[in-house]
């Protein structure tokens, strides 16, 4: 399955952050960074909480504990097919943590 970002559009990427099946408290998270790499070139854009905080909701007060909401659609990403990368910051991961592994994204615009 693919997640979609459709550019100047406000829809939602939902993602439940599961370990050994329970959703995770993101309470103590401190940033999010999504990087997207181009299928079809070396292009890679990086999304991040602490640049663009109104996209990225961890705070579990819309779907619940565990929860994380990005909504990408006014950020700047060329439209294309991407291997997404998502990566958790907080205390006990001050260099990251890529979550889940890589998964596919499809970026549209003009819809």
């Amino acid at each position: 399955m693919s997640e979609y970002i459709y550019l100047s559009r406000d829809n939602e990427i939902v993602l439940e952050l599961r370990a050994d099946g329970d959703l995770v408290d993101l309470t103590a998270l401190t940033q999010v960074i999504f990087k997207l790499a181009a299928k079809d070139c070396n292009t890679t854009v990086t999304l991040a909480s602490s640049a663009a905080s109104a996209s990225f909701d961890w705070t579990g007060t819309t779907y619940g504990t565990g929860t994380l909401i990005m909504t990408l659609g006014t950020q700047t990403i060329v439209p294309g097919y991407y291997n997404g990368t998502l990566i958790i910051y907080d205390s006990t991961y001050q260099n990251g943590l890529v979550w889940g592994g890589i998964f596919p994204v499809i970026v549209k615009s003009g819809i």
